[in-house]
């Protein structure tokens, strides 16, 4: 008897079997048919239409063989592809950690990845503190710019100095208070101190605005 759709029977006489994944018959066939490179199926079929294109994440190298994922820590945009070249290196900045994905994962604010094709989220990385990250994905932390700080690891925006303070340069944890005869009216400010005018003064260090003199002689020297 011959054998029904989806099944074969290599000789007259052998029991029939279904075909495998990726492959299909007609009625009466002595062998599956595979499906073409780029196409596979989860189970055998009955005709040609049990061939669907492997999704993005997946490829199928030859004929009959079935649609394989891409390793974790890379990814494929690529419908029925047909080369495991396919599958990219996730991009520094990003993550994969199952296999078979379209997209790698970008590592949330306040953190940064280095390095390419990692297959885990726990490689992104606080920012360290001085440093910041704004926007996911991001490679390299960058570092807070003068005026403002980071205290903490992790930090998504570096906060403005506070007035009476400044940070004159880039990367700093802390703000340091202005000295004595100096001021900071405006939080972040430039990140400098001003030294009072002529005629005014601080006499304590954190000082937002100067003092004027008061009225009188100026000493004089002996």
């Amino acid at each position: 008897m011959d054998c029904t759709a989806g099944r074969y029977g290599p000789t007259n006489g052998s029991p029939c079997l279904a075909c495998e994944a990726a492959k299909f018959s007609v009625s009466g066939a002595t062998i599956c048919t595979s499906c073409l490179a780029g196409k596979g199926s989860e189970s055998g079929g009955t005709s040609e239409e049990v061939c669907v294109d492997c999704t993005a994440g997946r490829f199928s190298p030859t004929d009959g063989s079935p649609c394989l994922p891409c390793a974790a820590g890379k990814s494929s945009d690529t419908v029925a592809a047909t080369a495991e070249s396919t599958c990219g290196s996730c991009q520094m900045g990003k993550y994969n950690e199952v296999e078979g994905a379209p997209n790698c994962v970008e590592c949330g604010t306040g953190k940064a990845l280095g390095s390419a094709g990692s297959a885990s989220q726990l490689d992104c990385q606080n920012c360290a503190a001085g440093k910041n990250a704004t926007q996911t994905g991001t490679a390299v932390c960058s570092d807070c710019f003068a005026g403002s700080h980071a205290s903490g690891n992790g930090t998504v925006t570096c906060t403005p100095c506070a007035v009476g303070t400044a940070a004159n340069q880039s990367g700093q944890t802390s703000c340091t208070k202005c000295a004595v005869g100096r001021y900071q009216s405006t939080a972040g400010g430039a990140g400098t101190c001003t030294t009072c005018s002529g005629g005014f003064f601080t006499d304590q260090a954190g000082t937002t605005t100067c003092t004027a003199c008061a009225a009188g002689p100026i000493p004089t020297r002996v």
